[in-house]
Order: C-alpha cells, then structure tokens, then sequence
C-alpha cells in the first residue's frame, strides 16, 4: 500500500487528543528516569512524526479553538483560558461541520475541542452524529498518597496494581468509548472519529503501576534546564517573565526538593497511563474492519514547564511549552522515510484534515497549509517561508523553517528584548 492523494481518497480520519504532554522525544531521559511510552512509540515508529512541531498558543482553550476553528487566534481574539470557541463563534465555524456534509459520519468522546464534558446540543446536533460522554468514576480503592498536597498525586490500587480498577478513570472511558464505536460503525462510510484524552493534565492520580514504574530518587534536575533555574528566577530574568509566566507552586525553590521529585514523577506516571489508554484504542483499530483505511493523527494541545525556568505551568513561549507531539499514522505507510524534522506550526492541522478528506479549504483560511506534502509530493509542495510562531502574553517567538536558518530561535518580550538563539 501507499500513503497519496489516489489511494486515501475514501479513508477514514481519527484524531487524538492530549492534554498538556510534553515533548517526550526530547525530555525522555532529561530527568535521571525514562518517559515510559511503548504505544506512543510504535504509533511514530510506523507511522510519520513531525519532530518540530510548535503551538501558537500554548494553552488548552486557545489551541483548541484554533485547531477546531483553522482560524488563528490572532484574528479570532481567543487567546486565553477565558473563553472557549463556543462561546463566540457559530457551530458552522468548525471544520467537523464540512465533513458531516461530506459524508462523514462524526464520532467525539473526551476533551477535544473545548471541555471534558461533551458540547452543547446546540453545537452536537450540528457537527457530531455522537458526543459520547466520558467520565471519572468514584469509589476507587487502595488509594495511596505520595504527597500529603499538590494536584493528585496518588496510585491506586496500590500495591499490587493488577489493572482492576482502570475502568474507573476518564482516559480509560475515553479509549473504550471509541473501541465500542469502533465495533458498530459502518465500514462502507467515511468517519470522522475523535478522542479527547485527560492526561498528563491535573488531577495526577493514576493507576498505581504507573507511579510504581519509577523510582523517585533517581529524579534530578535536567542537564538541558538552566542550573539556576532550581533555586529561583535568574539574574538575567526579565520582570515581565517574573511577574506574568514564572508561575505553579510546584517548583525546587517553591516546592522543595522532595515534593518537586513526587510531582514530576507524577507527571511521568499519568503519561505513561494515557499512553497505556491510546494503546488501547490503537489495537482495537488495528484489529477492526477499519484499520487499513484510517488515517490517524495524533498530537498535544501545549507542553508543559516541569520546574525548569522557574515555571511549573504551560502558558509559556519556552520549548518545554510551545515544542509539542505531532504524528501521523497509517498502515498504508509502508517504508517511511525519516521523520519531519523542518519546524511546523500545529495550525497547519485543520487543512491538513480537509486534505485528508478531500475537501477544499474554507477560503476565509487564510494562513495555514497541509502538511502532507512533507509525506508525499504527489500531496504538492509545502511553503517553507512560513515558519511557526508562538506567542502568548505578549511575547514572540519564531522556530524559522526558512532553508538554512531552522537551527534558529527567535524570540522578543514586551519590554524590548531580543534573543536569537542556536537550538
């Protein structure tokens, strides 16, 4: 089989969704221990990862809107957690809405375009044929804290996690609601079928496995992080950094050093958790009817600062914020080459799925391009002049894909200041 505009021109489209992952490919042993995350793995192995990929606003709600919207934030104003899409724009303004009157039959569960509950009926009956809630279950038992404080940080069923009370989590739901589908969908009709994950992002309990997979001593502050960073802002920190994006009470300095240890590997136990759920629902698809015509694209909203320049949040134009997972997957990609390693903007993804599709773009896109060109030429040509930027709180940064400057970093604070930097 072969991956070309001929040969997926009745396939299927599945979207993965996370919640605030760092970039594992380059945090993987950063910390004194290994990300665990075997299906992740597999999933960019055999299929095509976009190694620079960066998010224009480092943040749930505003990435969200412009990955559901293709329209950038800078012309829709959502640039914060203060609002969602739905709340100012129509439900004809996402791009599910052309592929339902494509054809498509639509499937959502989970966080995906706005929230962890599933949209307004309003919003539903227009884009989606199902919104199939997701949810954590109560009662869970042999809960053990390891840390009496902070967003979760407990196992359960400890000690001897055996898997029993998986089904009790979100991510869990998530993943079996989209396997179920999986089982009743018509095999003769496109779909669109979306899943919205939860994890890495707070509340940080997870099945005790996943805590016990690491041991917390060997955690120790990153070779790629800045020393100072660990006891506090540097010097050379800019009050505007300080005042607006050194923020989460989890830090060395603010935290200390045992309770950093536990929060972290706490982030690593819920990655290696959705990690374990995405791997679910990958072999569901892998043994159903639609596996050898499902295109599936996998990515994180924004990453996440763990502690290093003196910030343990997101909201940041930092690389362990902005530099995010992006993988494309199918079985008719067969024989890859190398991965993208030019950088991209996750903007790029809404007429990525219309190219998928087959759709024309909406022509009030007007920024933004298909990545499948870096895939197969026979997709076209991809425009390398136009380089991901990130910005939030007024700061700029540009990652250029323009030849012979992507070992580049640029970036410029509100008070003037310029950096280029050699990445």
């Amino acid at each position: 089989m072969t991956f070309d505009p001929e040969s997926i021109r009745n396939d299927n489209i599945c979207v993965i969704w996370i919640d605030d992952l760092i970039d594992i490919f380059t945090w993987r042993d950063a910390f004194g221990i290994t990300i665990k995350t075997p299906n992740i793995d597999r999933f960019m192995d055999d299929g095509m990862r976009f190694a620079n990929t960066y998010a224009t606003v480092p943040l749930c709600a505003p990435c969200r809107a412009e990955l559901t919207t293709g329209l950038s934030p800078f012309r829709t104003g959502l640039v914060d957690l203060n609002r969602l899409w739905r709340d100012v724009l129509p439900p004809t303004a996402a791009w599910q809405y052309d592929l339902r009157r494509a054809g498509f039959y639509n499937f959502t569960t989970g966080k995906t375009d706005g929230n962890y509950k599933p949209m307004p009926e309003a919003y539903r009956r227009v884009l989606f044929h199902e919104d199939v809630l997701a949810k954590d279950a109560g009662r869970r038992e042999k809960v053990h804290a390891y840390l009496d404080r902070g967003p979760g940080i407990a196992g359960v069923n400890h000690p001897n996690d055996d898997g029993s009370q998986d089904h009790k989590f979100y991510d869990f739901m998530v993943a079996q609601n989209a396997i179920d589908f999986l089982g009743r969908a018509d095999p003769n009709r496109r779909h669109l079928i979306q899943l919205g994950f939860k994890h890495p992002h707070f509340n940080l309990s997870t099945p005790d496995r996943f805590y016990q997979a690491s041991d917390v001593e060997a955690i120790k502050w990153p070779d790629i992080a800045d020393a100072q960073d660990y006891d506090g802002p540097q010097q050379c920190f800019a009050v505007y950094e300080a005042a607006y994006i050194a923020n989460g009470q989890w830090t060395p300095e603010k935290a200390g050093d045992a309770a950093w240890r536990q929060v972290v590997r706490a982030y690593f136990a819920a990655v290696s958790h959705v990690d374990h759920e995405i791997g679910r629902f990958m072999d569901a698809l892998n043994a159903s009817p639609l596996a050898d015509k499902t295109t599936v694209i996998l990515l994180s909203d924004n990453g996440f600062n763990l502690g290093n320049h003196d910030s343990f949040h997101k909201m940041s134009q930092w690389d362990s914020a902005s530099h995010v997972p992006l993988g494309m997957w199918s079985a008719r990609m067969k024989g890859k080459v190398a991965d993208v390693d030019l950088p991209v903007s996750l903007h790029n993804l809404p007429k990525t799925i219309m190219d998928l599709a087959g759709i024309t773009p909406r022509p009030q896109w007007t920024s933004g391009q298909s990545l499948l060109p870096l895939i197969d030429p026979a997709f076209g040509t991809f425009d390398r002049s136009k380089s991901p930027l990130t910005c939030v709180f007024g700061t700029l940064s540009v990652r250029p894909s323009v030849s012979g400057y992507e070992h580049l970093r640029y970036m410029r604070y509100p008070n003037g200041e310029e950096h280029v930097y050699d990445v």
